[in-house]
């Protein structure tokens, strides 16, 4: 991925709810042998980036997913509450390995995967979730950009010092 992998902290993620032992953080700890669930299709997981980023990809491993087939939902949230939809997919069937997708580059703060189908049963189960975004750039000046600077001395008890006597 152009994008760097975050390091999401296991207190910057909720999810609809889950599972005992089951829970948001199994998602996040490099261990494929754990997992978040929930029972209901619909159910989802998210991720609090912390600050708004440029997300461009994001690479899910999905319980049994190499007998499974399974259908999501992708959206992104400025404020975490209203959130737009910018991909939906299911899975290769393949394999339980980390999957990646190529999301359209997209900036939210927030990141939501929401479970829609599942080929076997209602469980919304995942193993483990990467998601790559950059930092957004900020507008700053360039060399092209033109500042204007006025200037006016004043000198009192009859001073002579002008504009060119000080160092801007």
């Amino acid at each position: 991925s152009p994008c760097s992998l975050l390091n999401i902290p296991v207190d910057h993620i909720s999810s609809i709810d889950s599972s005992p032992n089951n829970t948001e953080g199994n998602s996040v700890d490099n261990d494929l042998s754990t997992k978040w669930s929930n029972l209901g299709l619909g159910s989802w997981l998210q991720f609090d980036l912390g600050q708004e980023k440029q997300i461009c990809d994001l690479g899910i491993s999905w319980y049994k997913g190499n007998i499974r087939s399974i259908d999501f939902l992708v959206s992104v949230s400025s404020d975490g509450s209203d959130f737009r939809q910018v991909f939906s997919s299911t899975n290769s069937n393949t394999t339980d390995d980390i999957e990646f997708y190529d999301l359209p580059d997209t900036v939210g703060k927030y990141l939501r995967i929401s479970v829609t189908g599942n080929s076997v049963n209602d469980w919304a189960s995942i193993n483990e979730v990467d998601i790559f975004a950059n930092p957004i750039q900020k507008e700053s000046f360039t060399s092209a950009s033109l500042i204007t600077i006025v200037t006016q001395v004043i000198n009192d008890n009859r001073g002579t010092n002008q504009t060119k006597d000080f160092i801007i």
